[in-house]
């Protein structure tokens, strides 16, 4: 392994709550790096499983390198976050959730992208994304990238939830310029926190890295399915953000696309006839307005083949129930 000497100093921010099966594994993807960070900021949000004691245990063995941050009370994920940003001290700062974890040979790309493109850690705003690997509960994996840089805007392709999660390593001068999550959005404030990178970011640079490193669980944490519902009302109040705080750069095609999504979040809380019919109008609209033309494709067909069944059956059910009625 490299030490981080006369190298830029990279932060992480690992947080974690109730997660002591897989802690363990995202703590050993940092410390067997081929380029060791310069510190790892453990937030555990007031866990009550032993990922706690897992955590000190680590930081007793790497007391150099780890930090141990412990909530008095659990204050939810992007609480935990906001709360790890005080004890940054690095000049590139990196993620990593509780239940991920890094392949090897991240800080050391992303040492060779600073030299290669000659930034600045003091001076210049940049970012880092690469392509995710999603691991799903059946342990298959599947790669996920950013596609289509030529016909959309980092802004749009981040608000079209183009690997955002792939987001790798964020420079000190625009880290601190961020805003903090918006807590009281609820579930989509990641949202609100990806398009405010791209949007402080703009003139400025991001790198692209054609290599996957983050490694993300599916269907766990706050993707869990019975957060459904708070996630589809989360949506709808921070689309009312969205069009508030970025009126200035939103074109129509971007107004349009988030009007499908409030009326598919509509639907999806409450699934009354109109609400389907808007959701449909907005899916039919926004053809050729989605990062990956097969997903509008299954998606309609999907929607479509669903929804009339069930109207077919219930109009069958009125017609019988009238028909025995009469008789």
């Amino acid at each position: 392994m490299i030490l981080t000497n006369n190298l830029p100093k990279h932060s992480v921010i690992l947080i974690t709550y109730n997660q002591k099966n897989t802690i363990s594994r995202a703590i050993d993807s940092l410390i067997n790096q081929s380029v060791l960070p310069f510190e790892i900021i453990i937030g555990d949000d007031h866990s009550t499983d032993g990922t706690w004691d897992i955590i000190l245990d680590y930081s007793g063995r790497y007391k150099e390198l780890i930090i141990p941050v412990r909530t008095e009370i659990n204050l939810g994920i992007y609480g935990n976050m906001n709360n790890l940003t005080q004890y940054v001290n690095g000049d590139i700062v990196t993620y990593l959730g509780g239940d991920d974890y890094y392949l090897n040979g991240i800080f050391e790309s992303l040492n060779e992208y600073i030299l290669l493109k000659k930034l600045s850690i003091i001076e210049d705003k940049f970012f880092f994304e690469s392509p995710i690997i999603k691991i799903y509960g059946d342990g298959i994996k599947s790669l996920y990238k950013t596609i289509a840089f030529n016909k959309y805007s980092l802004f749009q392709i981040f608000l079209r939830g183009g690997a955002s999660a792939g987001i790798i390593g964020i420079s000190k001068k625009l880290f601190f310029e961020l805003e903090p999550l918006n807590e009281d959005v609820g579930l989509w404030a990641d949202l609100l926190w990806v398009l405010d990178i791209a949007y402080k970011n703009i003139g400025h640079k991001n790198i692209y890295i054609d290599k996957p490193f983050y490694c993300y669980s599916v269907g766990v944490g706050v993707t869990k399915s019975e957060n459904k519902i708070k996630f589809s009302e989360s949506f709808l109040g921070v689309t009312k953000n969205i069009s508030k705080t970025y009126a200035n750069i939103l074109l129509k095609k971007d107004i349009i696309y988030i009007q499908y999504l409030e009326y598919e979040m509509k639907y999806k809380l409450n699934k009354k006839i109109n609400n389907y019919f808007k959701f449909l109008k907005y899916h039919i609209l926004n053809y050729n307005n989605l990062l990956n033309s097969s997903n509008w494709v299954d998606g309609f067909k999907k929607f479509i083949s669903t929804k009339i069944k069930k109207l077919i059956k219930d109009f069958i059910k009125i017609f019988y129930n009238k028909k025995i009625g009469s008789s």
